[in-house]
């Protein structure tokens, strides 16, 4: 784990997208990471998960264009299908998900604080 950065108080969990330099944009690494992340909080004892960017500025620019751009089409579809099935997971769990949109909400990013519940 490496790009997003974690922080529990009590029984509140806040996930930091920790990718400032690219605008928090979300490549293949971040999604996997998020993917773990939720399974673990799915069962453990917060009741809370707020979900934020690094920085002032961006919240989430979305999609990392400049990785996107580096893979051919069966790596794209993979991708895709992995940033759906976060945007899922987090629209599914059984505790309230705070999107703190703290900057930008491009794209993806924008989709990201739609799956949130608040």
């Amino acid at each position: 784990m490496g790009y997003l950065k974690v922080e529990r108080e009590e029984e509140i969990v806040q996930i930091t997208i920790n990718r400032q330099d690219k605008l928090n944009a979300m490549n293949l690494d971040v999604m996997n990471e998020f993917i773990t992340l939720l399974d673990g909080l799915e069962k453990d004892s917060s009741k809370v998960i707020i979900i934020t960017g690094d920085g002032p500025k961006a919240f989430s620019a979305g999609a990392d264009i400049e990785y996107m751009s580096s893979i051919g089409p069966t790596e794209a579809e993979k991708y895709a299908l992995r940033g759906h099935e976060v945007l899922n997971k987090i629209e599914k769990l059984e505790k309230p998900v705070i999107a703190a949109v703290n900057g930008y909400a491009l794209g993806g990013g924008c989709e990201l604080a739609l799956a949130c519940d608040i």
